[in-house]
């Protein structure tokens, strides 16, 4: 397949996480006078527009790109080193380059199977991908990919609406491009992002633009459903004549529901919605400063962190179960020592 085909297939664009984030200690029971550790951990060898997540055992699996590559590395060690890089790719320099939030988006299936879109696939023997599959065969752009622990994988891409390939047997094949639903005119270069629930359930977020009206939704197909379930999720309306290119996050929020965070000019904005998509109180919060390209993690007892990039600097807030923020000062990169810069310091709005 040539470069060319390769970048208007559902390989070519999404969301960004500008560097990777690792919360030490957010996963164990907040206490007011032992705040959660924040560390941020650069992706190896230069990589840019890179995307993580962790198995079930608390290894990171990293991908990235560099220059017209894209890469997967692992650690076991909390992002302190990682392993030798595997290019994702099967072939060379068809990634595109990075810029805005382009760049590869990795889930985690059964038995921690790792899938990547811009479409590729693990290899059972964990040491190198298996070749590229170009999966829907039209132009389309703001792709994302979510798997579950019983062999379910979806591809969520836009082509003026939003579509989803399925698969049932573990990424081996899958169904045709699949309408999410027909009210749906999804702005044109905004990332949408996709997950599986506890009951089989498949959501995506993504931002609409009928009317020129760039607001938030959350699409949900329940198990056995043959079309997407839509709900708003952003509050603050955003009329706006073009396409902002902006990135969103969608996480679990601990067994309790979802939590999204997304853009709107330059400010920050998140919300914990129930497993119906329905907002829950306080509703939408804004966070404090500015920026672009927002990502949200949570822990099993309700604490959010929500990270985002301001300019060349990234910045991030914590939240408790119950809206309360936490000001933290960042930890300094740990291939590179400079002193703490107390700019990227947050505090609670």
């Amino acid at each position: 397949m040539r470069t060319a085909e390769l970048r208007h297939a559902t390989m070519i664009a999404r969301v960004v996480v500008f560097a990777m984030i690792l919360l030490g200690g957010i996963a164990a029971p907040m206490r007011a006078a032992a705040l959660p550790a924040v560390t941020v951990v650069p992706p190896p060898d230069g990589g840019e527009v890179p995307d993580a997540v962790i198995d079930s055992q608390g290894r990171i699996h990293l991908v990235y790109v560099k220059s017209d590559d894209a890469y997967y590395v692992t650690s076991t060690d909390q992002g302190r080193t990682f392993s030798h890089p595997l290019r994702i790719n099967s072939d060379p320099g068809t990634v595109q380059p990075p810029g805005m939030f382009r760049g590869p988006v990795v889930a985690l299936g059964k038995d921690d199977q790792v899938h990547v879109v811009w479409w590729v696939q693990l290899n059972p023997t964990r040491d190198a991908f298996l070749p590229a599959r170009n999966i829907n065969m039209r132009p389309s752009d703001n792709y994302s990919v979510a798997a579950d622990r019983h062999g379910n994988v979806a591809v969520i891409w836009t082509a003026e609406a939003v579509y989803a390939n399925l698969s049932r047997d573990g990424g081996k094949t899958f169904g045709a491009p699949m309408l999410a639903n027909p009210s749906v005119d999804a702005c044109e270069c905004c990332a949408t992002r996709a997950l599986f629930g506890t009951e089989d359930q498949l959501y995506a977020l993504y931002r609409d633009k009928a009317g020129n009206m760039r607001d938030m939704y959350l699409l949900r197909l329940d198990k056995g459903a043959e079309a997407f379930v839509r709900t708003p999720v952003s509050v603050t309306r955003w009329s706006f004549n073009a396409c902002p290119m902006a990135g969103s996050s969608l996480a679990h929020w601990g067994n309790k529901g979802l939590v999204a965070a997304w853009e709107r000019e330059f400010k920050i904005y998140f919300a914990r919605m129930d497993f119906t998509g329905r907002l829950l109180p306080p509703g939408e919060i804004l966070a404090p400063g500015q920026g672009k390209y927002p990502v949200v993690l949570s822990a099993s007892t309700g604490a959010t962190l929500v990270g985002w990039k301001d300019a060349t600097r990234m910045r991030w807030q914590v939240y408790d179960a119950a809206r309360s923020c936490s000001s933290l000062e960042p930890t300094p990169p740990r291939r590179a020592a400079p002193p703490p810069d107390r700019s990227q310091e947050i505090l609670c709005a």
